[in-house]
């Protein structure tokens, strides 16, 4: 889901405190469908800053965490996968 960034993650679990949204899983066809619009307005939009759960000493991946991009303007996108 994209949100606009949050200055304080307060005491919320991380998921939440990444945008205040909390994940829900649902089929990738289902979110897509459901966010079409929200993605499309990125089009044009410059990549500011991006954020993945990547340990570079183990050189690997934790698909648990969501891959978070910010844009201009402050639009964050996260993109998250249940594995």
């Amino acid at each position: 889901m994209i949100r606009g960034v949050e200055d304080d993650a307060g005491s919320k679990s991380w998921e939440e405190a990444i945008s205040g949204w909390r994940s829900n899983y649902a089929a990738a066809p289902t979110q897509l469908r459901n966010q079409r619009s929200d993605l499309l307005a990125l089009v044009g939009r410059r990549l500011q800053a991006g954020w993945t759960g990547w340990h570079p000493e183990r050189d690997q991946w934790y698909p648990g965490i969501p891959l978070v991009l910010v844009f201009d303007g402050g639009v964050q996108l996260e993109l998250a996968w249940k594995t």
